[in-house]
């Protein structure tokens, strides 16, 4: 009966310093306990929290990704600009080196003209000024 108990006292022992506990629908294999399963929780929860701030926080992927967008549409802002400088720099040096086009440009957008020009002037017949033309004291009856 000794060596029996010699040998439960070394299961209580083995127990306590691996801190086992049987469970009685186990097939004799030991479980966590209950301190284990509680820093296992701490454990995720954490995880979670970091993951969680990961994804919503300041600098997260949400962050992230509205920075991505904002980056692309000043790329093509970018692009858009640099067409525009580019027909600008082609109509200055156009301008510096053509003197036909300085006087195109003239004629058209400030209408003037060339010494020597004549001018037509036609007139629609279904056209009526937005302001009255002003008669003269001396044709008014």
């Amino acid at each position: 009966m000794v060596p029996r108990l010699a040998k439960r006292a070394k299961n209580l022992k083995l127990r306590r310093k691996y801190n086992y506990q049987r469970n009685r629908y186990s097939s004799g294999k030991p479980t966590i306990t209950t301190p284990s399963r509680v820093f296992s929780g701490l454990l995720f929860l954490a995880a979670m929290l970091v993951f969680t701030n990961l994804v919503f926080g300041d600098g997260g992927l949400r962050h992230g990704n509205a920075l991505d967008q904002e980056l692309q549409q000043t790329y093509r802002l970018n692009k858009t600009l640099k067409t525009q400088l580019d027909r600008a720099s082609q109509q200055v040096e156009l301008l510096s080196n053509d003197p036909r086009a300085v006087e195109r440009i003239a004629r058209e957008r400030y209408g003037m003209t060339a010494p020597g020009d004549l001018i037509y002037r036609f007139e629609d017949d279904n056209y009526i000024p937005a302001v009255p033309p002003e008669v003269p004291e001396n044709q008014k009856k």
